[in-house]
C-alpha cells in the first residue's frame, strides 16, 4: 500500500507530502532483504527507463538504464563475500560503475565506513 500522507498526521500544520510504502510477504519468513532504487523525475518528463536485479554468488547485480546513462552495482549479502561480474570485483561493499556518455565511467565503492 503506497500512502501520501502521516497515519496519524502529528500536527495539523504539518502539510508535507511523503510518500510512505508498507509491504508484507505472501509467507512469513525470518529473513528478508531489499533492494530500493529511486528514480527522481518531473512529472512531465519522459520515463524510457529499464532496471534489473538478478542474484549471482554471494549477492545480486544491479543494472539500470535511463537517459542519464547505465549503471552497474554489485551489492553483497554480507561482508565477506566476494562478487565478480559487468568487469568489477567487490568484497565486503557496495561497487557501482556509471557509464554516462561522453565521460569516461565512474567506478565508486561504499563501504560501512564511507566512500573509496
Amino acid at each position: 500500500m503506497i500512502v501520501n500522507e502521516y497515519n496519524p498526521n502529528p500536527r495539523p500544520r504539518v502539510t508535507l507530502g511523503e510518500w510512505h510504502l508498507t509491504a508484507k510477504t505472501a509467507e512469513p519468513d525470518t529473513h528478508m532483504e531489499f533492494v530500493t532504487l529511486y528514480r527522481p523525475h518531473r512529472a512531465k518528463d519522459k520515463r524510457e527507463q529499464q532496471a534489473v536485479l538478478r542474484p549471482i554468488r554471494g549477492g545480486y547485480l544491479l543494472n539500470a538504464v535511463s537517459s542519464a546513462g547505465k549503471l552497474a552495482a554489485l551489492l553483497p549479502e554480507d561482508d565477506s563475500a566476494t562478487l565478480a561480474s559487468e568487469d568489477m570485483t567487490v568484497q565486503g561493499a557496495i561497487k557501482v560503475r556509471l557509464e554516462q556518455s561522453g565521460q569516461s565511467a565512474r567506478i565508486i565503492e561504499v563501504r560501512e565506513n564511507g566512500l573509496r
